[in-house]
């Protein structure tokens, strides 16, 4: 077993877990001097260091055990041989451009939208900005991997 990143990952663990209870500290201490809107995003990348490092921390455990040695190597295999698969990186070449053009375009099409919004007098609140940040977001997390699992069959 590759103790090398195993003992990586739980660094790496730790330290997103300091740095989300740092975060989530801050938002502690200054929730009366920072807007809602900041305050939601610090508590939002606080949970969410916290909880990737955690998981990172349980991964390389149930790994180190010795009943999972196999599994391990057979996933570090399995995550050398995607990494070097030419096809794999054709496609996720691909995905990426198409990736980029779509998201040139929503970006285009919402700052217009919010341009003409703002000569009619309709301003969009923070609630209303946090929404739509967040859909888009969800749509580029699925958008991408939707797309590069359909080349990755289509090739």
């Amino acid at each position: 077993m590759n103790n090398c990143k195993n003992k990586h990952s739980k660094q790496f663990g730790s330290i997103y877990i300091a740095v989300g209870i740092l975060i989530l500290g801050i938002h502690y201490y200054m929730s009366d001097k920072i807007s809602d809107m900041l305050r939601g995003m610090l508590v939002g990348l606080g949970f969410t260091l916290s909880i990737a490092g955690i998981l990172m921390i349980i991964r390389t455990l149930y790994y180190k055990q010795p009943k999972n040695a196999d599994k391990y190597v057979d996933m570090l295999e399995m995550e050398e041989i995607d990494i070097q698969d030419e096809l794999k990186e054709k496609v996720r070449d691909k995905t990426g451009r198409m990736f980029y053009r779509v998201n040139i375009v929503i970006t285009i099409i919402v700052t217009i939208t919010n341009v003409i919004l703002d000569n009619f007098g309709i301003a969009i609140n923070n609630v209303t900005l946090s929404i739509c940040l967040s859909v888009y977001l969800a749509f580029q997390l699925i958008f991408g991997s939707v797309y590069y699992k359909r080349l990755l069959k289509k090739y």
